[in-house]
């Protein structure tokens, strides 16, 4: 028998089952992949033709493992799989308790970052719009909550059914009459996904609601149809899903390999950012003074702006800026100079090929070092690192 033959002979065959028009399944399998191309003893198959409702006869033409996306939880396929028997991993996180060994996305972290996300930027006023039965959306919903109530505050909830399109639509314009009834001061939307997100941007845009200055949106997976093709562009929290597809075909592969079986316990991954775009590049405060600090400090990022000319800059006592950053924002001037700083850094680190050099600069570093330092520290990683995380996952 030849090296080659061996080979062959020892080979396991999987198949990743999802709906893969989704694009958070398409980068969940591209993790999967790159796992599964470092281990030539196992292969990794998908199919793109065949409706979900063929899977489980699929699975019987000789796959030895399944990794499972997200499908149409009417199918049951979690529970089906662990009927069969066959080793899986579920990287869905639509159903819990899970029955299969899942790898998903911390989500209660994806709801504590969108809570403390809009209380940087001054809202006092939340609402939450998600799905009642899916455990992903409870648990964004779970961790936005958390951290409101740890502060004094409270949002608003509204929950889709599980219906059509047409009927989420019909839904969004309901609340949407309603809330602006009630635009006095400006709400902090969240939504449990990018698709809600478009929804009610579209929905706010038609009910003459002023997005953001009125509802400031953020959504969740920075799906790039649904973030870019709306106007406003619209905010979101990213995701990590080629890291959740390497770890749960990591997994995978420990089963086909020594031949045992994992409980179904749940692993999760941290999200990544949060991505600014129109949707919610406001603050919500109404003070002339704090309006005008925020916006000359944007406008000055790249000069090197420090409290002391942003206090010349404004012809205001240092003293006073202080005290109303702090009564309104709780918060320095110093510490919102950070904050633009390390976001500006970040969405210019993930989204361009700027060099690193040219990123401090337009961050207001006068060296790659100092920079490097700073992103260090306050980001936790270094400007490469983080770059290279960020195209990996998107």
């Amino acid at each position: 028998m030849t090296d080659r033959s061996r080979t062959s002979a020892r080979q396991k065959k999987a198949i990743f089952i999802a709906n893969i028009a989704l694009d958070y399944n398409r980068e969940i399998l591209l993790g999967a992949m790159s796992w599964a191309n470092e281990h030539p003893d196992i292969r990794l198959y998908f199919s793109d033709n065949d409706p979900p409702s063929e899977f489980l006869r699929i699975l019987r033409t000789g796959y030895d493992g399944v990794i499972l996306g997200a499908c149409d939880p009417a199918l049951e396929l979690p529970s089906k799989l662990a009927r069969l028997g066959l080793p899986a991993v579920d990287t869905s996180g639509e159903v819990f308790p899970p029955p299969l060994p899942r790898v998903i996305t911390n989500d209660e972290k994806v709801g504590k970052m969108a809570a403390e996300y809009f209380i940087s930027r001054g809202f006092d006023r939340f609402t939450f719009i998600g799905f009642e039965s899916f455990h992903w959306s409870k648990q964004r919903e779970k961790g936005f909550d958390a951290v409101l109530t740890a502060q004094g505050l409270k949002a608003e909830k509204h929950h889709f059914l599980n219906l059509s399109g047409l009927s989420r639509i019909a839904e969004a314009e309901r609340f949407c009459t309603a809330l602006s009834r009630h635009t006095d001061s400006p709400i902090a939307l969240f939504c449990g996904n990018d698709g809600i997100a478009a929804i009610m941007v579209e929905t706010c845009l038609q009910a003459k609601l002023r997005v953001p200055e009125q509802i400031a949106i953020l959504g969740v997976d920075d799906d790039h149809l649904y973030t870019r093709i709306r106007r406003p562009n619209i905010s979101s929290v990213q995701l990590r899903p080629q890291q959740i597809g390497h770890k749960g075909m990591a997994l995978l592969g420990t089963m086909l390999q020594t031949g045992s079986r994992l409980a179904a316990e749940v692993c999760t991954v941290p999200p990544g950012e949060i991505i600014t775009r129109h949707s919610s590049d406001v603050i919500a405060v109404n003070d002339e003074l704090i309006r005008e600090a925020i916006a000359y400090i944007r406008n000055h990022l790249a000069e090197g702006v420090n409290v002391k000319a942003l206090v010349y800059g404004l012809s205001v006592s240092r003293t006073k800026l202080e005290k109303r950053f702090a009564e309104l924002l709780l918060r320095s001037p110093a510490e919102e100079i950070r904050r633009q700083r390390l976001e500006i850094a970040k969405h210019l680190l993930a989204s361009t090929t700027m060099r690193i050099g040219e990123v401090a600069s337009k961050s207001g570093f006068k060296s790659r070092q100092l920079f490097g330092e700073f992103f260090l520290r306050f980001a936790g990683t270094t400007p490469k690192k983080f770059r290279e995380g960020a195209r990996q996952d998107g």
